[in-house]
């Protein structure tokens, strides 16, 4: 009996010790709860000590999350309502920022800051749009929307939490209103596709016109060379034609000028040569060659005949 009542202490004592210690998961912060005021101070990753019964210790995380908004209404300009399945919100905490954004806003404080926000921008998104605006057209801007309105929020009230990115699901839609959407995008897929049509049919032609005017440029061109070819090629042929005929011309003068000589030269020989003493002994000579002379026994010693022709100075 001494042994168990011995005992109880120890049990005490250990139980202290257990309910003393506690662990804080990587990628979390521990704050403290002390009579129910929070305490300044921070616990962080691996094991922990607290006063028992006294301080109640509760995780909150400071990594990356993702807080899922699920079923958001979205009441149109156009009296339909519609619903967003998910929308995400990836955000994170601050871990130097914990204790003030815990005491503000309790460690559910992604409720009033991120689902309930989300919740009012898509309230707000929707009933100044239509239908056709919240399911296509503005559907694109409506993650950067949600986003932007949550760091307006989260600067002025809880600047100890980041939003990283915001990605919105396509928006539920009755059945009879999705059919006439796919149908109208259907009739607009063919008009887009018509409008490329002739756009393509456009380019092409202008192609095939600028191709033309290139060819017509080329064609023009190769004219022209061709043309200033000939033309130079007649222009040579009439600059050989004349150097030809210069020198015919030269050659013709040349050969008028030689004979003019040589009449000249000629001439001033025959001058200097028919001198008085040469015509007689031309005469002489001439005379020599005509004379005949006969031989007979009734003739006298000798009988010239002089009726034949004198033999001119110039022969």
């Amino acid at each position: 009996m001494l042994g168990t009542l011995a005992m109880v202490p120890v049990a005490l004592l250990v139980m202290v010790v257990m309910m003393g210690t506690y662990t804080v998961d990587e990628g979390h912060v521990a704050v403290t709860y002390r009579g129910g005021a929070l305490l300044n101070t921070l616990a962080y990753p691996g094991f922990n000590v607290r006063i028992p019964f006294l301080d109640d210790t509760r995780q909150v995380q400071v990594t990356l999350q993702t807080d899922e908004v699920r079923n958001v209404p979205c009441g149109t300009a156009g009296g339909v309502t519609v619903y967003f399945d998910k929308i995400e919100v990836v955000n994170r905490l601050s871990a130097d920022r914990a204790v003030e954004t815990v005491r503000n806003f309790s460690t559910s404080y992604d409720k009033p800051l991120i689902f309930d926000r989300v919740a009012h921008v898509v309230s707000e998104e929707c009933s100044t749009s239509s239908l056709r605006e919240i399911f296509i057209e503005k559907f694109s801007e409506l993650d950067d929307r949600i986003a932007g309105a949550l760091r307006e929020t989260l600067e002025r009230w809880a600047p100890g939490v980041e939003v990283i990115a915001v990605r919105a699901s396509k928006p539920r839609v009755p059945q009879q209103v999705k059919a006439n959407f796919e149908l109208v995008e259907v009739e607009r897929t063919k008009l887009l596709i018509a409008r490329e049509s002739q756009l393509v049919m456009g380019l092409q032609a202008e192609t095939e016109k600028l191709v033309a005017q290139i060819n017509a440029r080329q064609e023009a061109e190769v004219a022209n060379i061709t043309m200033a070819k000939r033309l130079m090629e007649s222009e040579a042929q009439r600059t050989i034609s004349a150097i030809a005929d210069e020198i015919s011309t030269a050659r013709s003068r040349a050969e008028a000028d030689n004979e003019h000589y040589r009449a000249v030269r000629l001439a001033e020989a025959n001058k200097r040569r028919l001198t008085p003493e040469y015509l007689q002994l031309v005469q002489i000579q001439a005379m020599a060659n005509a004379t005949k002379v006969y031989f007979g026994e009734k003739l006298p010693s000798m009988y010239v005949d002089r009726t034949s022709p004198q033999p001119s100075l110039g022969s």
